[in-house]
């Protein structure tokens, strides 16, 4: 397979070539289609000018779509080059363009797939306060220490506090382990890190930390209600453990990354933030809200699912 049908299906996804520039692949809306869909309905060509091509009419706005991400992609991929000087690449640096040029077109495909997912993937806050494995209280307060119970382990070291509290010796009272935290009374702080740290820390910098053991996905921008059929998309690459309900404009899904190769985890990272996840969640050290307290504007930082850690009691 040469660069530009690596490039192309980047882009398009799996396509049965029949000649080096021309082949078959699904059409990007398929879902819109309104008759019988047949394997060589969607023509796509990577001779220049690049085209794709669909018999059906009612999937139009996708093709054009494609085309012009197709094009894109393509176009960068020559830009510094040309074709000649493409074929003296080693053979190093045609992997790492092949694969800077998979992630480029998965980002593509998962910024146009973000209507389709809150279509197909939808999720109601009932649906998940169904689905949870463990009862979600109506006693909101305590829904911090159940958190920390069933998705850390006793000795584990976790930083809970509000947004100032670390760097100061004084800071330390916010680094407690998993056993002491379910042992306060009550838990007022709004912010945890849903990260493990060193014992002794002060400070919740990334050379503190010990290790991730949840990726908790938010958005600013896409509505609630929508951003839990992102969460539920999500579920089919990793566990489920957490869902809460911030008090605010947004929902976190608390996800366990441990079943993710480095490869995965590289795609995930620019897939993600295409479907308008904040980013800075990536950071192991970044705090996010903590069922069972309060806010500002007096609402509560509520659970709407909770599911073990295995390994957890």
């Amino acid at each position: 397979m040469n660069l530009e049908q690596v490039i192309a299906e980047s882009v398009l996804g799996s396509i049965q070539w029949k000649t080096d520039t021309e082949g078959f692949c699904r059409c990007p809306g398929a879902q819109f289609h309104t008759s019988k869909n047949l394997k060589t309905d969607c023509l796509v060509k990577i001779s220049k000018p690049s085209t794709v091509f669909c018999f059906h009419s009612s999937c139009m706005a996708e093709i054009v779509k494609a085309r012009s991400n197709l094009f894109r992609a393509l176009t960068a991929s020559d830009q510094g080059s040309g074709r000649a000087k493409r074929l003296k690449l080693t053979s190093e640096e045609t992997n790492r363009r092949r694969d800077a040029a998979r992630i480029r077109g998965m980002t593509l495909r998962a910024k146009n797939a973000l209507a389709v997912i809150i279509k197909e993937f939808h999720l109601s806050e009932e649906d998940l306060l169904e689905e949870s494995p463990i009862l979600i209280p109506i006693h909101i307060p305590v829904h911090s220490r159940l958190l920390i119970q069933h998705l850390f382990e006793p000795e584990d070291v976790i930083w809970i506090g509000n947004t100032y509290d670390s760097g100061k010796p004084w800071h330390a009272r916010h680094f407690k382990t998993a056993k002491d935290w379910g042992e306060k009374r009550s838990i007022t702080d709004p912010f945890v890190v849903p990260s493990t740290f060193k014992p002794g820390s002060v400070s919740r910098s990334k050379s503190n930390t010990l290790s991730r053991r949840y990726l908790v996905v938010e958005s600013d921008t896409v509505p609630a209600e929508d951003f839990l059929s992102v969460i539920n998309w999500c579920r089919q690459f990793m566990p489920l453990h957490a869902v809460v309900h911030t008090g605010g404009k947004s929902r976190h899904g608390w996800f366990d990354t441990s079943c993710l190769d480095p490869e995965a985890w590289t795609q995930l990272r620019s897939i993600l933030p295409a479907l308008q996840v904040d980013s800075a969640l990536f950071r192991e050290s970044q705090p996010v809200r903590l069922p069972g307290v309060r806010r500002d504007n007096s609402h509560w930082q509520r659970l709407l699912f909770l599911a073990p850690r295995k390994g957890v009691l």
